[in-house]
C-alpha cells in the first residue's frame, strides 16, 4: 500500500511540476515563449474559416439564384438548369485539378503561404 501511494505521489508532483514550468523554445525568435506562438494558431485558424465561410456562402448564392437569372434572360427552364448544372459540375471539377496542382506541382507550404 505504501509503495503504490509513493508512486501516485511522485507520478503528481511530475505532473504539478509540468504545469508549473513552460519550457521557452525559440519558434520564430530566441526570445518569444512557446505559448505565444500556440496562441496565435487559432488566429490563423479563424482567418482560414472566415474565407471558406465566405467563399462557400458565394458559391451557394451564385448556383441558387443563376437559374432564375437565366430564365429571366431569356433561356427555357432545361436549358438554365443545364447551364447551372454544367457550372456546378466545372466548379468541383476544377477543385480537384487546383488542388492537385497546388499539392503535387506547387508544395503545400508553398501555396499556402
Amino acid at each position: 500500500m505504501a509503495e503504490h501511494d509513493k508512486i501516485r505521489n511522485s507520478m503528481q508532483l511530475k505532473s504539478e511540476a509540468s504545469l508549473i514550468t513552460t519550457p521557452s523554445k525559440s519558434y520564430g525568435s530566441a526570445t518569444e515563449p512557446a505559448g505565444r506562438v500556440a496562441a496565435a494558431v487559432p488566429t490563423v485558424c479563424l482567418f482560414i474559416l472566415a474565407v471558406e465561410l465566405c467563399e462557400r456562402l458565394a458559391y451557394y448564392t451564385f448556383t441558387g439564384t443563376a437559374e432564375f437569372f437565366l430564365v429571366k434572360s431569356g433561356y427555357s427552364l432545361a436549358q438554365a438548369n443545364g447551364l447551372t448544372t454544367a457550372m456546378a459540375t466545372l466548379c468541383m471539377a476544377w477543385a480537384i485539378v487546383a488542388g492537385w496542382v497546388a499539392d503535387v506541382q506547387l508544395g503545400r507550404d508553398t501555396t499556402i503561404i
